[in-house]
C-alpha cells in the first residue's frame, strides 16, 4: 500500500510536473494507492485560502473530481488505531530540530496504523523522523 501525500498529488497539477513523479505514479497499482482524509483537508484548505474567482472554482472542481474518482473508496481516515500511534510518537519522539507539522504527524500515524504503509512524499526527513516508511518519487 502506498499513501500519496499532498506534495505528490499537487505535483500532478503543475504546468510541467516532474517526469519522475509521473513515471512513479504510472507504475503504481491504483487499487493499492491511497491518500488520507488529512491530505484532503490540506488540499481543500489551500484552495479555500485562494481569493474567490474562476481559478479557485476550477481548482475546487478539479480537486473534487480527483478525490471522488481517482481515490474513490481509498481515502484513509484518522481512526482510533492512528490515534494510538500518534500518542505513542508524541511521548517517544519529539523532534525539536525538525519542524514536523501536526498534519504530517497525522498522516504518519495513519500510515503506521495501516500495516506500515509507505508514504510517497517530497518531505522524506519529516516522515522518517516519525518512523514512517517513505519513498520520494523525485529523483
Amino acid at each position: 500500500m502506498i499513501i500519496l501525500d499532498k506534495t505528490v498529488i499537487l505535483e500532478t497539477r503543475q504546468r510541467e510536473p516532474d517526469p519522475n513523479v509521473i513515471a512513479f505514479l504510472d507504475d503504481l497499482d491504483p487499487t493499492t494507492t491511497y491518500t488520507t482524509a488529512i491530505t484532503v483537508t490540506e488540499i481543500m484548505r489551500g484552495i479555500g485560502l485562494l481569493p474567490p474567482g474562476n481559478h479557485r472554482k476550477e481548482l475546487e472542481n478539479t480537486a473534487n473530481t480527483l478525490l471522488q474518482e481517482a481515490f474513490a473508496g481509498r481515502i484513509l481516515p484518522f481512526n482510533v488505531e492512528a490515534a494510538r500511534f500518534i500518542a505513542v510518537d508524541a511521548v517517544r519522539n519529539e523532534h525539536p530540530r525538525l519542524a514536523v507539522s501536526f498534519a504530517d504527524r497525522l498522516v504518519a500515524a495513519i500510515a503506521k496504523s495501516n500495516n506500515g504503509a509507505t508514504i510517497a512524499t517530497r518531505d522524506v526527513p519529516r516522515f522518517e523522523a516519525l518512523g514512517a516508511q517513505v519513498v520520494r518519487p523525485w529523483k
